[in-house]
């Protein structure tokens, strides 16, 4: 008994422990691991995080967790479940245009699939995140004699207030008119706030977990770069030897830039430390990337479409024609629109601060001398050997030149599905004209 009473009491002091570590993190962080606790948080609640969070002299540590991944896998079947349920609920639609049909089987089902597999996937490889992780905890050590400091509280900050925007964003969309009722046919009816809203914010949250971890990274990159310049402005005078001369007395040259081959050589390493931590950022979230993608350019499409008909309807001044639903559909397109823009533009910034070192390091004035030039030479050849990108499973790079490529072929898709609309429209008509004069 008296075992059980100091058993008992030991877990309770280390549970203590444990959540004011947690709290004293939140308040002051002081490394990664404090950073990332509202978006490991967030995340944890939908599914999207099983790993854990363990306290290691004193420490936060991410670890890779069974329980964890039993609990996304439970969360996903009862979600598939009761979407399941949602959809036998769902009230017998007698659409007729085929690409309207086709479009709402893929608002149905579509974003539901996406949402699983994201989950599924995450769970499958966690220790690849926790990998990525620790490796930049790691640099942080490393960077922590630099000039420049990392500001943990604002990168904290700046993470939250981003999911928050992302949750207000979506909410405020299904608030306006939910994406099942956007052509107003009674797609479902009680059950839909959920089975809409609940993929989308877990779609979305893939999306901003991938965001939040390079951007950290570029913030690496950028106290790396900030390093090497301060390494070029930095003046060393050169040694001076007085000349007695008879003429004309001898003009003083300005002190010259002299960088030490060895701190050269660390900042390459750590470039390169930076760099394969990209690589596993990516590893981890490729198949998921693709997947979103996939998911935001078919629904920006077809929100397109719809939005387009709307306006053609509110022209025409048809009798199905809806003001309300045509404003709606179209702030649900930019919405899907701008998730696009914040994954290409920010895989854009971490790219350009990554390759930015190779111009810094050519400014070296001394980059020439016989110590110097190796390491000069053998940093810039790593940088175009990396070719530091972010890809979508190999299949294209993810930048800003695949959102204008996403645009322009969207539009063309657009005019496909309107040609289609159109056709189907006229042997609509073409078919009742035909009945009638049967009659």
């Amino acid at each position: 008994m008296k075992f059980c009473w100091k058993s008992k009491q030991k877990d309770s002091t280390e549970s203590f422990s444990y959540w004011k570590t947690i709290m004293q993190s939140l308040e002051e962080p002081a490394n990664v691991y404090d950073t990332l606790i509202p978006v490991h948080v967030l995340m944890k609640s939908v599914g999207l995080s099983p790993c854990i969070l363990v306290v290691e002299n004193g420490k936060l540590r991410y670890r890779s967790s069974t329980l964890g991944s039993i609990y996304s896998v439970l969360a996903i079947l009862l979600f598939v479940g009761y979407y399941i349920y949602a959809v036998e609920e769902r009230e017998t639609n007698d659409e007729t245009n085929k690409v309207v049909r086709s479009i709402d089987m893929y608002h149905l089902y579509g974003s539901m699939i996406v949402m699983a597999c994201c989950i599924i996937l995450n769970s499958v490889h966690q220790k690849t995140l926790i990998e990525a992780i620790d490796r930049l905890n790691d640099a942080d050590v490393i960077m922590a004699g630099y000039t420049k400091k990392i500001d943990w509280k604002t990168s904290r900050n700046n993470m939250t207030v981003y999911l928050l925007v992302i949750m207000a964003m979506l909410a405020a969309g299904e608030f306006m008119n939910c994406t099942m009722f956007l052509r107003q046919v009674a797609t479902l009816n009680t059950y839909c706030l959920l089975m809409c809203y609940i993929p989308m914010l877990i779609n979305g949250f893939v999306e901003a977990q991938f965001v939040c971890h390079i951007l950290l990274l570029k913030q690496r990159f950028a106290v790396l770069n900030s390093e090497l310049r301060r390494l070029i402005t930095k003046q060393r005078p050169l040694p001076s030897f007085k000349i007695i001369k008879v003429g004309p007395p001898i003009v003083e040259e300005e002190p010259k830039t002299l960088v030490p081959s060895k701190l050269i050589h660390n900042a390459r390493q750590l470039h390169c430390q930076l760099c394969e931590i990209g690589v596993l950022l990516n590893r981890y979230y490729s198949k998921q990337i693709l997947l979103d993608i996939g998911d935001v350019f078919i629904g920006f499409t077809t929100l397109a479409y719809y939005c387009f008909d709307g306006c053609m309807k509110l022209y025409m001044k048809d009798d199905e024609s809806n003001l309300y639903n045509t404003v709606t559909t179209g702030v649900w397109t930019l919405v899907k629109l701008s998730r696009l823009l914040v994954l290409t533009l920010s895989c854009s910034i971490v790219k350009n601060e990554a390759k930015s070192s190779g111009d810094i390091i050519y400014k070296i004035e001394n980059k020439y001398q016989p110590e110097l030039s190796p390491e000069v030479y053998a940093f810039g050849k790593q940088i175009i050997h990396w070719n530091f990108k972010f890809t979508a499973f190999d299949f294209f790079e993810v930048d800003m030149s695949l959102f204008y490529s996403a645009v322009s072929s969207a539009t063309t898709y657009l005019m496909i599905l309107l040609q289609l609309d159109i056709a189907n429209k006229q042997i609509e008509k073409s078919m009742e004209n035909s009945e009638n004069h049967s009659h």
